[in-house]
């Protein structure tokens, strides 16, 4: 695959040109919820994920983020998000996985698993009421699709994806005056050799000090990650994940 590097390090010059460092050291760390759902399709046979029987699903999101005064080094922020559901349904027509047909009539389950770990490095463009943030992110996907049947003789196929994957970084925050709320928004993403990947998310939030010594807040917000690839790993998809999340946060 040949990814967009060329777009990829004018973006990169452009926040490191620009940049405004921290004044203070800075500890973030949240931990939330994603009530997702799968849509669009998948396999060789392009099969529609609403007819594998998929239901919403509860997912766990954490992250940690250090921000710091040194302006020419990047801060970091580590994303980890669990993501996994099961499916099972009488298939109405044919469905391949990589090189496994599964024939019509036979009850196939699924069992989907995007989990994966975001390091994200990032320069604050802006930092005052209004903030900006610019950098890339290196997303190592772990996951796998495995598919199986309970036919007089039985299939099964598992399709990996195990890859870490370059994307551009961007975040805005409006703080909203003496009122501790902000509204934010979040994405990453690229685009190559006819693949694209994209996770974006928007959200309110309010923070506020407590007892002095850190602040904590809630955030509540929707995301949706969209995936279309045909050369990544050996999964086939143009898959999108979708729903509302909420998450506590803390910044000491």
């Amino acid at each position: 695959m040949k990814t967009k590097t060329i777009a990829i390090a004018i973006t990169l010059s452009a926040a490191a040109s620009t940049a405004q460092a921290d004044t203070v050291l800075g500890l973030y760390a949240g931990a939330g919820q994603w009530q997702s759902e799968l849509s669009g399709d998948v396999g060789v046979t392009d099969t529609d994920f609403s007819t594998l029987g998929f239901d919403e699903e509860n997912n766990n999101m954490f992250y940690l983020a250090l921000e710091h005064p040194v302006p020419v080094i990047p801060n970091i922020k580590v994303v980890r998000t669990d993501l996994s559901t099961t499916g099972s349904a009488t298939l109405q027509g044919n469905v391949q996985f990589d090189n496994v047909i599964f024939p019509s009539g036979t009850t196939l389950a699924t069992d989907i698993n995007l989990d994966h770990t975001d390091a994200t490095f990032y320069y604050e463009v802006l930092d005052n009421w209004i903030n900006l943030d610019l950098g890339l992110t290196a997303r190592q996907y772990k996951g796998q699709l495995t598919a199986s049947n309970n036919d007089v003789v039985p299939l099964s196929e598992t399709v990996e994806l195990d890859a870490v994957i370059p994307l551009v970084y961007l975040k805005g925050q409006i703080d909203l005056p003496f009122t501790g709320f902000s509204l934010k928004g979040e994405a990453n993403a690229i685009g190559y050799s006819g693949d694209s990947i994209s996770d974006i998310s928007a959200a309110i939030a309010w923070q506020d000090d407590f007892l002095a010594v850190f602040d904590l807040g809630v955030e509540l917000g929707y995301r949706r990650m969209n995936l279309e690839i045909d050369d990544l790993g050996d999964l086939q998809t143009d898959l999108t994940i979708d729903g509302p999340y909420l998450s506590l946060n803390a910044h000491f």
